[in-house]
């Protein structure tokens, strides 16, 4: 029995074997770090990301930026210079994106410390009931 593929998954060299899901692809772990933002600038224009993952080649994360995959945008991270990116898919306002040069690890790591900060902040409000 042949593995199961979807139409036009298969490679040319061979035809039974699937695409690599994008777990497999990474070569770098997705820290959770939902609450974070970043902007997004794209086309001279500034808009909010929020972020929902992040690693040292790429993010993904929530806008309203009207932009596509391939296009290519700049991603700042509070005072740091602007990362440039570019866009690998969309789904509706979520958004995939792998950075052209590796993001510093600091960088990485200030933002998984601010998503721990919010996480424990917001479990305190939930146990002590205040809002």
């Amino acid at each position: 029995m042949l593995p199961r593929t979807r139409p036009g998954s298969e490679t040319p060299d061979d035809s039974n074997r699937a695409v690599p899901l994008a777990s497999e692809r990474r070569v770098e772990i997705r820290h959770p770090v939902a609450g974070a933002e970043a902007r997004l600038v794209f086309e001279g224009m500034h808009y909010v990301l929020r972020l929902k993952d992040l690693s040292i080649y790429g993010l993904c994360g929530l806008t309203d930026a009207p932009i596509a995959p391939g296009q290519f945008a700049a991603i700042l991270f509070e005072t740091e210079d602007p990362c440039e990116s570019e866009i690998r898919w969309v789904r509706r306002t979520l958004i995939g994106v792998s950075f052209l040069r590796p993001l510093p690890l600091d960088i990485v790591h200030r933002m998984r410390v601010r998503h721990a900060a919010l996480r424990r902040r917001a479990k305190s409000r939930r146990i002590t009931g205040f809002h």
